[in-house]
């Protein structure tokens, strides 16, 4: 039976049709796609550069399989199932087949790529500017164990390309928002040692005797914050509503900290701030700032002189979060990622959420 692995990704396959030279093969999951179980066997997509080529995968789903889409399986999860469209270059197959243990293959696509699902197109799509995340074919398959269904993918290349569906776990903003807060929630207490803890060491004394102006509005949706985020790596105390967040980013290939600016990779970088968090309980829905001083006291903007710095992070770490953050859907794709500092900038910067992992300097997101 397939399994899936802490990471997220296909611990093995049930087909028994896959073949011998892409045995195993295993797909990485997205930010918002978990891949469960193959559904068709990886299929290799020849060199075609001087014309398009058309491939088509064939799939018969199972009595099993149905109940899991149609949302009755048995472990009773509140998450939607979905058939999904997993594609890798061949190279990197083989080279992922090749390692102990396999490593998982991160989800690309050919530039040139069409895709129909039982004679509707799916692929490309107005809502997309490019297609790095699998293709939800969901909506146009059908879900009956008498049904077979036709995936025609249409392409130009010069490269060899494999392809599969994917069951796949598809989570919402919502749902990740709840994962972010059950797993990477650090406590108050951790926010103050971390931003509000050995301040008379910094270099710049007016940061000791000034504190900061924070707003507790979402600097993406502009409405008070619910779930206040930030990524781990961020060196300041201003958060951003977690949903919004995500609801906004889903369709971009690069994530910034609307704040700051520094990329985020995956959202099992962000964190909810406890400290942050208690701040909002406190006060009222008339209450848009706070000034904090450099102790960590605050007090509604009405009360508060005029502040001229951003409080920051002490010794420009990374904060740290207790050993509770395992994470149900959470890969490695991100461990030993640590914050360029090209990526800082001043807080009055116009942050871009469209930017093409190509305008990032290699900075690839998956």
């Amino acid at each position: 039976m397939t399994g899936v692995s802490a990471n997220g990704t296909i611990l093995s396959n049930t087909l028994g049709r896959t073949p011998s030279g892409l045995d195993g093969l295993v797909f990485g999951d997205s930010n918002f796609v978990l891949p469960v179980q193959l559904l068709t066997r990886p299929e290799v997509f020849t060199e075609s550069a001087q014309r398009m080529n058309t491939k088509v995968l064939n799939l018969k789903l199972t009595i099993d399989q149905v109940d899991t889409l149609n949302g009755d399986s048995a472990e009773g999860e509140n998450v939607p199932y979905g058939v999904f469209l997993f594609m890798c270059p061949y190279n990197e197959a083989c080279h992922s087949i090749a390692q102990t243990p396999k490593r998982a293959v991160h989800v690309a696509f050919p530039t040139a790529l069409t895709v129909a699902a039982n004679n509707i197109a799916v692929w490309p799509s107005a809502v997309h500017t490019q297609c790095k995340s699998p293709i939800d074919l969901t909506g146009l398959i059908l879900k009956s164990p008498e049904s077979n269904n036709v995936v025609r993918v249409t392409y130009s290349t010069s490269a060899r390309w494999v392809a599969a569906l994917v069951l796949s776990k598809s989570h919402t903003a919502q749902s990740i928002s709840r994962e972010i807060r059950k797993s990477r929630f650090i406590t108050a207490d951790q926010v103050r040692q971390a931003f509000f803890s050995n301040t008379s060491t910094d270099d710049d004394d007016e940061l000791v005797s000034t504190g900061a102006l924070v707003s507790l509005k979402c600097p993406l949706g502009l409405s008070r914050i619910t779930t206040p985020a930030r990524s781990v790596y961020c060196q300041h105390s201003q958060c951003f509503d977690c949903e919004i967040f995500m609801q906004l980013t889903r369709k971009f290939t690069v994530w910034k900290c609307p704040v700051c600016s520094t990329v985020i990779k995956s959202w099992r970088e962000l964190v909810v701030d406890g400290y942050f968090e208690s701040i909002l309980k406190a006060t009222s829905a008339a209450d848009d700032q706070v000034y904090i001083e450099p102790n960590g006291e605050w007090k509604p903007k009405r009360e508060a002189p005029t502040p001229r710095k951003e409080l920051k992070a002490t010794a420009g770490r990374p904060l740290e979060i207790e050993d509770n953050d395992t994470i149900d859907l959470s890969d490695s794709s991100t461990a030993g990622y640590h914050p360029n500092g090209r990526n800082k900038r001043r807080r009055t910067d116009v942050v871009d959420l469209t930017l093409d992992s190509d305008d990032e300097n290699g900075d690839d997101i998956v």
